[in-house]
């Protein structure tokens, strides 16, 4: 996550070397994006932030380039098939990111 906020221009670099080396498609890092992941290390209250700034440079990249963007999902280590309660937190949870991906011009989902 420090990278998106602290650091947009090395991963504006990054996704142009992705391109230049023959990507068709500039994918927004978001992978582990999702409250979980971001509460297990504190940085939770940049969720949105993170994500939506993601979303943008990967979408500003692939426009530039002429490729498409994905948003990235990733798994989540709090699914327990024995505890249905969690169903909803974990759906809204990917809700929220999927949401964001959407908004941010995300041509497709990968994870």
């Amino acid at each position: 996550s420090e990278v998106v906020l602290d650091h947009p221009e090395a991963l504006i670099s990054l996704h142009e070397e992705f391109v230049h080396a023959g990507s068709d498609v500039v994918e927004a890092f978001t992978y582990y994006g999702h409250r979980h992941k971001l509460k297990t290390i504190g940085r939770e209250d940049d969720l949105e932030k993170l994500n939506k700034a993601a979303l943008s440079i990967a979408r500003d990249v692939a426009d530039r380039t002429g490729t498409l963007m994905a948003g990235n999902l990733s798994n989540t280590s709090i699914f327990d098939p024995d505890k249905p309660e969690m169903f909803q937190e974990i759906t809204a949870m990917f809700e929220e990111q999927v949401g964001w991906a959407v908004e941010g011009g995300a041509d497709y989902l990968i994870g």
